[in-house]
């Protein structure tokens, strides 16, 4: 399984439309953003959905915590890359440039509405 990641702008944002980040990621490396969530103290407000629970959520509030999470990961790399999927699908350094995007895009459209589809 894998994400497929865009924003939308709700009509009455002032900027309606669709913002895909042109991105699809595997599952197999989420562990490595629930352990950067969690070190800066988000993932449990997220509840037992884990990153299923951002379909959906506003960007302004999303962008801040994915945020906060991708500084925290750039600053450990080490203890990200012990993450890496021994299968070889995904690694630290390609899931870092996906959640970064993710982050980016939702801070551009902080009116917007984080979607998933995974």
């Amino acid at each position: 399984m894998s994400w497929d990641v865009w924003v939308y702008e709700d009509p009455g944002s002032g900027v309606e439309g669709i913002h895909d980040c042109g991105l699809n990621y595997t599952h197999n490396c989420n562990r490595m953003m629930r352990r950067a969530l969690d070190a800066v103290g988000s993932l449990e407000m997220l509840g037992e959905d884990h990153l299923y629970a951002l379909d959906g959520m506003p960007c302004q509030d999303t962008g801040v915590m994915l945020d906060a999470a991708m500084r925290w990961w750039a600053d450990n790399p080490d203890i990200m890359a012990e993450m890496n999927p021994a299968n070889g699908w995904g690694d630290s350094v390609s899931a870092y440039r996906f959640w970064r995007t993710v982050a980016d895009m939702c801070l551009a459209h902080p009116a917007g509405t984080l979607r998933m589809d995974g």
